[in-house]
């Protein structure tokens, strides 16, 4: 299965079926959940399948529950796995959509914290849009260098649209940044903006599998208003 060809077709799905998936595809789901790839192994990383949830507006038949342990990268590393998920669920035709208000209504995860939900089920409108569906920013926009590779980046989802991402080409590295919102928006955005740049870091991995690699490096480019996230290789 190429998920990177959905990378292009993928769209938020907020209204869904209220009939649960059969036994078969809950099946599928699991077995793909228990494959992901992180972008950090060492960080502990759990989720849960659950069928409610307490507050927020997005009501779905299933949820994916994510709890991690807070360590250095483990919101970017969250965004990286279950963008995976997320088009996996394309892929088989389901909807999804990132959720970002909402609380599962128990914590089976004791010393982890809750991290994001992620709502999916039968839609009841398109999952998948054509090439010009997307509001975007231009590559030029994010990234200093317009490299075509950043191509796949460039459409990720984000909350609020606020594609914080930003991209340095430095000859064999691209380093990656992560926007610092001030003032009102901080309060909204900051604690999800790694977790969006995660996602965005996840197409570029599924663009090129057999030659991704992503590291901290001590000594990096410096830009205000941007947080150093890492450093890709591909």
């Amino acid at each position: 299965m190429n998920l990177s060809d959905y990378i292009y077709k993928r769209k938020s799905t907020r209204r869904f079926s209220h009939d649960p998936l059969d036994g078969g595809v809950i099946s599928g789901i699991e077995g793909f959940l228990s494959d992901l790839t992180p972008l950090d192994k060492g960080i502990p990383v759990k989720y849960e399948l659950i069928h409610s949830i307490r507050g927020g507006i997005m009501r779905a038949p299933h949820y994916i529950a994510v709890y991690s342990e807070k360590k250095d990268g483990y919101l970017t590393n969250i965004g990286f796995m279950f963008q995976q998920f997320d088009l996996y669920l394309s892929s088989q035709g389901l909807g999804s959509c990132w959720v970002g208000l909402g609380k599962p209504k128990y914590d089976p995860h004791p010393g982890l914290e809750f991290i994001i939900l992620m709502a999916f089920g039968t839609p009841l409108d398109p999952v998948h849009r054509g090439g010009d569906g997307f509001r975007r920013k231009r590559l030029a926009e994010i990234s200093n260098i317009s490299d075509p590779r950043l191509a796949c980046a460039r459409i990720a989802p984000s909350a609020f649209n606020s594609q914080p991402w930003y991209f340095v080409d430095d000859n064999d590295k691209i380093y990656v940044y992560c926007h610092k919102a001030k003032g009102l928006k901080a309060i909204m955005l900051n604690p999800v903006n790694p977790i969006n740049v995660g996602i965005a870091v996840s197409h570029i991995y599924l663009e090129n599998k057999d030659s991704f690699s992503f590291t901290k490096e001590g000594e990096h480019p410096i830009l205000s208003k941007y947080s150093y996230i890492g450093t890709i290789k591909i």
